[in-house]
């Protein structure tokens, strides 16, 4: 789309998809976005492959992941209750490791999925592909379309596929901006295309933001012996992004952090405290939605308030001081033009220069 390129293919094409994809993602994507042009898809059709009616979700042992199995086990009717857990190898595990890193991050990642579905006795899937060598993408722009080709791709099997991506609650949904922004923050228009008349992909705690969906679980001990989030190491470091985000979510919910010790270094944590409200208070000047919401609730506690107390008087005081030092150089301006030295008078003055002096 970014190209214009229609695209012809001559293998089937389940006809449910086809008409959602062309008459609803196509036009809201083009409509959210200049650097997109309409295109064309030509295929054969079929229809939707029946299935065993099986129901599956990641098992990254992320936060989504394992909100996905507390909360997708519980279900009144049967028929939405996990039967499988899957990992799909579709780019998640990419360069962020390091070059030499990804395959080792992988199959040490696997083995803790494998120890989590044996804990919870439920099958675990494992899929691979060269998807991500083969074509080259920006895996934050794609992870959907990329993640609803592997679940496609065991159509004969899902009845019901639970994705847990999204970090944003259903109140940020937006297709504005597509071409630059996370897929995630459109999902709900997407999987639903991507779904058929015999395979469901719902986007898993949709109405939730990610420290909602934290809320949910933090007390579970699965969190506290599986989880997951870091994107540089196959244990979490504590200081990307991801694992400050989830970190401090720990932080704001609960007065026991020594609890998450298996998954987090909390030394290291409680030795460098400031450094993380530091990081967060940034995030929140630079108005990042996801962190918003743990901002929040660290408000509530009174240990990152005094933090936040401090950080703004000293701003303020630095502020003070950088306008005293800007505005006593323009009123030295003023003194020493030739206008003030020959008739020491001064026609107009700006009012915060005026104001400065009478200070």
């Amino acid at each position: 789309m970014r190209k214009g390129h229609d695209i012809k293919t001559d293998s089937y094409i389940t006809d449910d998809i086809l008409f959602r994809v062309q008459e609803y993602l196509i036009p809201a994507l083009i409509k959210g976005s200049s650097n997109l042009k309409k295109i064309k898809i030509e295929g054969k059709t079929k229809k939707a492959l029946s299935n065993v009616g099986a129901v599956g979700t990641g098992c990254s042992c992320g936060i989504d992941s394992i909100h996905a199995y507390v909360t997708k086990t519980k279900q009144k009717s049967k028929k939405f209750n996990l039967t499988h857990l899957c990992i799909n190898n579709v780019g998640a595990f990419n360069e962020c490791y390091g070059k030499n890193e990804m395959d080792n991050v992988r199959k040490k990642r696997i083995q803790k999925s494998k120890e989590f579905a044996r804990e919870v006795q439920l099958p675990l899937i494992i899929t691979d592909s060269n998807f991500q060598t083969e074509i080259p993408q920006m895996h934050h722009l794609t992870h959907t379309y990329s993640s609803a080709f592997a679940i496609l791709c065991l159509q004969k099997l899902w009845g019901i596929y639970y994705y847990g991506s999204s970090g944003m609650g259903i109140d940020q949904f937006s297709v504005k901006d597509n071409d630059k922004k996370d897929c995630e923050s459109y999902e709900l228009l997407s999987l639903d295309c991507f779904s058929t008349s015999k395979l469901k992909i719902y986007s898993e705690g949709m109405c939730q933001n990610r420290l909602e969906k934290t809320e949910d679980i933090y007390q579970h001990d699965l969190l506290k012996k599986y989880l997951h989030c870091c994107t540089t190491s196959d244990k979490n470091c504590g200081t990307c992004p991801k694992c400050k985000r989830t970190i401090l979510s720990l932080y704001a919910l609960t007065e026991h952090l020594d609890e998450y010790s298996k998954v987090f270094d909390i030394t290291y944590f409680n030795d460098h405290k400031e450094e993380y409200f530091e990081w967060l208070c940034i995030e929140k000047e630079f108005e990042v939605k996801i962190t918003a919401p743990i901002y929040d609730r660290c408000m509530q506690k009174k240990e990152f308030r005094i933090y936040v107390e401090k950080r703004n008087q000293k701003k303020e005081k630095a502020q003070e001081a950088e306008e005293y030092n800007y505005y006593k150089e323009e009123c030295n301006k003023i003194l020493n033009s030739t206008t003030y030295k020959m008739g020491k008078i001064v026609v107009w003055l700006p009012y915060k220069i005026k104001s400065f002096i009478h200070k």
